[in-house]
């Protein structure tokens, strides 16, 4: 693999606009202005990235030459104004980043971490993974699940076609409304939360009183003395929990633990290109094309392919998460 650098002349006044065609992208925001690609040194021409800037946008261009198996790391500064990103086929892992981010993923994984402002994001067909987030979200998956963790001064609104939503909130600061029109939704709260919860799908069941759960049925309003806000969760088909955040990886699927060995590879990279670390390209998180790898190192001989096959399946969204966690129960 070979690495080129190329600084960038942004007006952070401006909005900026990408269109990718394909590629793996990372958006890192530590108040640089540049870009690292890793290519295959394949003999053939470098690519280049330039920006063009306009009386209203800003507007970055790769060359046709990045299509294929090249990842793309962005260093952009904190106070741009906004980003506008489409991905027609690769991963995109957001770190850091405290304005306006409109995403759009045809074929890819998302993750966003460490970020606050307001998010607009939406994926087509894969995973979506979202940890230490402050403000206003607005999620909308097609194929496969969304997972949302230490979401804090939490709004908006989630919805998911195919997968289902694993949410923890530590705190609420508007309404936030969560749809799984095929499978299950998991809630993670604390224990002194000050905000409503209206609940519905084929049943409902309340796991705030102890490990085994309560059956509240297919509707359950859940209200402290003191509401702020509220919460609306619906499961068209399938099931809503809700739980303490300290025990939502035992309520919630199998499935999510599958993020476990992944989360911990980003953040050992992240703590590495804080630290000035020039060689990220592999690194820095996009874990889509490693999940069926760390998958299969936590899983014994005989289940093996079976679990793999049964997140391919997820994945291409032959099966629903409320299915793959059945199945993998009965492995």
């Amino acid at each position: 693999m070979k690495t080129k650098k190329t600084e960038l002349n942004l007006s952070i006044d401006l909005p900026l606009y990408l269109d990718l065609i394909s590629g793996n992208l990372s958006v890192v925001y530590d108040n640089n202005c540049f870009a690292e690609i890793y290519f295959p040194d394949n003999g053939f021409m470098e690519p280049e990235i330039k920006v063009s800037a306009g009386a209203e946008k800003n507007i970055l261009l790769f060359s046709s030459l990045l299509e294929g198996n090249a990842d793309i790391i962005l260093h952009l500064p904190e106070n741009l104004l906004a980003f506008f990103i489409t991905s027609n086929s690769g991963n995109l892992v957001i770190a850091g980043a405290k304005s306006e981010i409109n995403a759009v993923l045809f074929d890819g994984d998302l993750k966003i971490v460490n970020s606050s402002g307001k998010i607009v994001a939406e994926s087509f067909k894969g995973f979506v993974s979202i940890d230490g987030y402050r403000g206003v979200l607005s999620v909308k998956n097609s194929n496969g699940p969304v997972r949302i963790t230490n979401w804090t001064d939490a709004s908006g609104v989630v919805e998911n076609i195919s997968g289902g939503i694993t949410a923890g909130l530590t705190s609420v600061s508007g309404k936030i409304k969560m749809l799984s029109r095929k499978s299950r939704i998991t809630l993670g709260i604390t224990r002194n939360f000050d905000f409503e919860i209206n609940a519905k799908g084929a049943e409902v069941i309340n796991y705030l009183d102890g490990p085994k759960g309560k059956n509240m049925g297919i509707t359950a309003d859940i209200k402290p003395k003191k509401t702020l806000s509220s919460v609306e969760l619906v499961s068209e088909i399938g099931t809503v929990a809700i739980t303490d955040n300290k025990y939502i990886e035992k309520v919630s699927p199998d499935i999510e633990n599958m993020f476990g060995e992944l989360d911990a590879e980003f953040e050992k990279s992240l703590k590495s290109l804080v630290k000035g670390s020039r060689n990220l390209g592999k690194k820095i998180g996009f874990f889509g094309k490693k999940l069926a790898g760390n998958l299969s190192k936590k899983t014994d001989g005989g289940n093996e392919a079976a679990k793999l096959e049964i997140v391919k399946m997820l994945k291409e969204g032959k099966i629903t998460a409320e299915e793959a966690e059945k199945l993998l129960k009965l492995l």
